[in-house]
């Protein structure tokens, strides 16, 4: 779209006005739309600007045409099925000043899953790690078990112990965490993975408190 200036010079003297539009033919016949203007008159247009915006009027009435254009089509056409809810986002975005649209839904989505795609391979990485700790820790007791330990022993196995249930702990914390995030997409691998190391790890917990009431147990208290 083009500003113009449009000038109406008349036998009840001159008036001016500053018109979007397509053309300079078009801005003369906004003009006289607009402004009836009495008598013999003479109308000089001036291009002022380029490549404005179109006004809010304009935009509307467009739309409407395309509107008509896409309907004539009829159902189930390429161009309406690929312009299925663009429509109604650009109606949308001229009532309230948005700046909306399904690409930029789109690119937003495919931005957060692969930034969730990241942190989930994070958290597994995690869970690893602590898994192999955890098993170190319940080959040492296991060792441990058929062996004569002293006091200060049994305090330290204690002590390993609750800190591998703190780290499961926080595992299934981000585990939660990962689920929140994706309960609309229940059958997303990200969620259903995240279901299954909450549940293991759930079971772990429960082994290690166990296991940290024997040692308890064993040191008399």
């Amino acid at each position: 779209m083009n500003e113009y200036k449009v000038l109406e010079v008349s036998g009840s003297g001159e008036l001016t006005a500053s018109i979007t539009a397509i053309s300079e033919k078009d801005a003369r016949r906004i003009f006289r739309e607009k402004y009836t203007g009495t008598g013999q008159r003479e109308i000089t247009v001036t291009l002022i600007r380029e490549n404005v915006p179109a006004t809010k009027a304009q935009e509307r009435e467009a739309l409407e045409k395309i509107k008509a254009i896409v309907a004539t089509l009829g159902p189930r056409s390429y161009i309406g099925t690929a312009l299925d809810g663009c429509l109604e986002d650009a109606e949308v975005n001229i009532e309230n000043d948005f700046g909306d649209s399904m690409r930029a839904r789109w690119q937003d989505a495919e931005k957060r899953v692969g930034q969730a795609l990241k942190e989930t391979a994070a958290v597994k990485e995690e869970l690893a790690q602590v898994r192999r700790a955890l098993q170190t820790a319940e080959d040492d007791a296991n060792f441990y078990r058929d062996k004569v330990l002293d006091s200060d022993d049994l305090t330290d196995i204690a002590q390993l112990i609750d800190g591998h249930i703190s780290q499961l702990r926080d595992m299934v914390k981000a585990s939660e965490v990962a689920i929140l995030e994706n309960a609309e997409h229940p059958e997303a691998k990200i969620f259903t993975d995240a279901v299954r190391d909450r549940k293991n790890l759930t079971k772990d917990i429960e082994y290690y408190q166990a296991l940290a009431q024997r040692v308890k147990h064993a040191r008399g208290q």
